[in-house]
Order: C-alpha cells, then structure tokens, then sequence
C-alpha cells in the first residue's frame, strides 16, 4: 500500500525542460504514462582540423608529421556531452581548400569546431576562410592561458562555430570552457555552473601578467585535506597535463606566478564534461 501522491504530489513538474534525459527519467515518464515525450535532437558536431602536418595514429610517418589528437579529444567530449560528432577528413594550410572544407562542414551541423589556423601566422587561414563561407565572426583573441586566439561565428544557416588553436592543451580546455556549455545550449539543456572549489595548491607554477591562467592538475586528499596539484608540465603543447587532469585551477589575470599553499578556484573536469 502507497499513500495517494507520497512520490510525486499532483501538479508538481516531474522533469523539467532543460532536463538531460537519464533512464530513471525514462521510466519516470512512462510511469506517469507518456508513451511520447517532446524532446530536442541530439546536436551534430564537426570537427575539423587544418594543417599540412597532420596525420592520423597507424598512418605511415613521414618527414615533419604530427599525429592529430585534437579531433579525437573533441569528438569524444563532444559525445559526452549527448552530441553526434564527425570528424572531417584533415584540411590543407590553403584558403581556397579550407574555404570549401567550412562550408562541406556546415552542411548538417549544428556546430562545426574547427582546430588549427586561428592564429595570426602565414598560414593560419581559419578567420579568412570562415569569412569566405559566410560566417559572421563574434569575438577573436581572449585573454586566457592556454587558448588564447579562440574564435566564435555564427552562419546565417543558424550553426554556430568554434575556431580553436591547435595546441592541445589549448584545443582541450577551450573546447571545454566554451564548446561543452555550447553545446548543451544548442541541445536545449540548462547547462549549470560547475562548482568552484577553493583549495589551496601543491606545487609551484608560472602565470602570465594580464590574462586568466587554467593549470591542469589533480585533486588529491593529503590527511584528510583536499588540495589542487599542480601537473609539472603546464605547456600548451603537453597531452599528458590533460590525459591526468581531475581539475583546473584558476589563476587570476593580476598574478605573474603561483607558489606551494596559495589557495585558489579550482573546477572538477567531471563537473565541466
């Protein structure tokens, strides 16, 4: 025997628009016997990444090649967060090529996340390529650490695009600060804060003057005190900073180094993606 509305009171909202769809919210609808929910489609991600360099793991090495993980990274994220993701076949560092690997790109997506060629060198041709496709440019250059020259547009198709750097450590955390919370938006879902925790730090490390600093380390219990540990390697080349990364830790613009014991925001990798 159950009292009359001791799970779910008459009136009360059961799930909540914004809500990811998990089984138990599954079985809470057909429970209250909705054969049929209204639901948004799962957001369609490309990426696509640039560089004449570029190789994927298993092909044959040559002279100068760099493995491309970047995709990999992003799709996988992607994914997580409830997308469909594609990777595009790598683009030539030649702005007629990328222009029509964009637009290919376009075609179907609610997002299309391109990485490499969005700084300011010879042959970084993102910005002029996306221009070339249409693509209203919203913002360019932020002052973080890593990911600075991130870009953003919009499409008058309505897909949005994030135009990363290819340094991974850089492609890691840009995608995760802005392409994660984006992607939830375009799927419909409330995307929450993450929690910010204030932890005082293990280790010792270098910021940069005028910009916001993400250190990638580790949360880890030392007595029965948590606190932030700093990854040795802080390069924006480095994978292995993010492959052993639970957390960031968030060094204000105003500070030119970090030292054992300060205590800083830090955010939990899980409680981004």
């Amino acid at each position: 025997m159950r009292n009359k509305g001791e799970d779910l009171a008459e009136g009360s909202v059961a799930l909540a628009r914004g809500t990811r769809l998990s089984p138990g919210g599954v079985a809470l609808a057909a429970t209250l016997d909705r054969a049929t929910l209204v639901c948004h489609t799962r957001p369609v991600v490309t990426v696509l990444s640039s560089g004449d360099e570029l190789r994927s793991p298993g092909d044959p090495s040559r002279p100068g090649s760099i493995v491309e993980s970047n995709g990999l990274f992003v799709s996988a994220v992607a994914r997580r967060a409830g997308a469909v993701a594609r990777l595009a076949p790598f683009v030539a560092d030649d702005l007629d090529a990328t222009t029509r690997a964009v637009e290919t790109a376009l075609t179907g997506s609610d997002l299309v996340v391109t990485i490499g060629g969005v700084s300011v060198g010879d042959r970084d041709l993102v910005r002029a390529a996306l221009e070339a496709a249409g693509v209203r440019i919203q913002f360019h250059r932020i002052p973080i650490k890593p990911g600075r020259p991130i870009l953003a547009g919009v499409h008058p198709s309505g897909a949005r695009v994030l135009g990363l750097p290819g340094n991974p450590a850089s492609a890691s955390l840009t995608f995760l600060l802005f392409g994660v919370p984006l992607l939830r938006c375009i799927g419909g879902e409330a995307a929450p804060r993450p929690e910010v925790r204030r932890l005082p730090v293990r280790g010792k490390a270098k910021s940069a003057t005028g910009r916001t600093d993400f250190l990638r380390g580790r949360i880890v219990d030392e007595d029965g005190e948590l606190r932030f540990a700093i990854a040795p390697n802080q390069s924006s080349g480095a994978v292995t900073s993010f492959a052993a990364a639970t957390a960031l830790a968030v060094v204000p613009p105003g500070r030119d180094r970090v030292q054992d014991g300060d205590v800083l925001d830090v955010l939990r990798i899980a409680d981004i993606a």
